[in-house]
């Protein structure tokens, strides 16, 4: 049977946990929590660069010894991602968004998801879960206690937001990638569920089969307890939509300037939209446009 290894990644509270659980709902997919592939196949061509003796065959037959590191890696990746009877393996990890090169010079046909959110809403449901657990820090050195330091630092370029958010900028720097990715957006799926759902498996080529979103399954589990309780990734069995950063009790500063800082996102990814600023008093004038799919 011919397997297809498929990569999810994205931005933090982007849904990401939901939709591997969505897929894995599917017949031929299996779907894996948070994996640490992405970081292995990373750690093995930081630690063959550095071997003198491969190095010294590099010398000898650059083209053999690199076919071997390209075969030796895919071999790795497929024997841990064979052990399930579904032809597709959804892997999901963060990480993957910053080693895309690697994976089209291993893959070049490789499939990679990218879960996108309002950077706002991503915030909103990061600022609002530290706030019920005060008691317990954030993982790191981020900031704990003034607002505004901490909101710098998520999103920060080595920042839980920051980073994953760099690294998608990247993306426009790589030339040709775009058959390679789907950008799922959150808010599109929460709108048409099943037709969203439906287009994702156009598109990764499985076949059609209907889901029952009205009762989801969580099989994929994290260690919450590993991110202090900041970020959860319980998956509740009905969808429904979260609440809006511009119902949230959040500064308007803060909002204001996280689109300002990140206006290439919301030109990309929700050009269709409009962008809501949010006026002082925290009325919000009305956004223009519709959803549009993600180029």
């Amino acid at each position: 049977m011919k397997r297809s290894l498929v990569f999810l990644t994205g931005l933090p509270r982007s849904g990401s946990t939901l939709l591997c659980n969505i897929l894995g709902m599917h017949a031929q997919i299996h779907a894996t929590p948070t994996s640490p592939l992405s970081s292995l196949v990373e750690s093995m061509r930081q630690s063959w660069s550095q071997d003198a003796a491969l190095l010294a065959q590099l010398d000898t037959d650059f083209e053999q010894v690199y076919r071997r590191l390209g075969r030796a890696t895919r071999a790795f990746m497929e024997a841990w991602s064979s052990d399930t009877e579904q032809p597709f393996t959804v892997d999901k990890s963060r990480y993957w968004l910053f080693i895309v090169e690697t994976l089209r010079e291993l893959y070049p046909d490789f499939k990679m998801i990218v879960c996108l959110r309002d950077l706002r809403d991503i915030y909103k449901s990061i600022e609002l879960q530290h706030r019920k657990t005060l008691l317990l820090t954030f993982p790191g050195q981020l900031e704990q206690n003034l607002v505004e330091a901490r909101a710098t630092q998520l999103f920060a370029h080595t920042g839980t937001v920051g980073g994953p958010l760099r690294a998608l900028a990247n993306l426009n720097d790589v030339p040709d990638l775009r058959a390679n990715l789907f950008f799922w957006r959150f808010e599109s799926f929460i709108k048409d569920p099943s037709g969203y759902t439906e287009e994702v498996l156009r598109w990764l080529g499985a076949q059609p089969e209907t889901l029952s979103l009205e009762r989801i399954t969580q099989r994929t589990h994290e260690s919450d307890s590993h991110y202090h309780f900041k970020f959860p990734h319980r998956v509740s069995p009905q969808l429904s939509a979260p609440g809006s950063f511009m119902d949230a009790d959040l500064s308007v500063r803060i909002l204001n300037d996280i689109v300002s800082r990140n206006a290439w996102f919301y030109r990309q990814f929700y050009r269709a939209d409009g962008v809501v600023r949010l006026e002082r008093d925290g009325a919000a004038p009305a956004a223009s446009g519709t959803a549009g799919k993600a180029p």
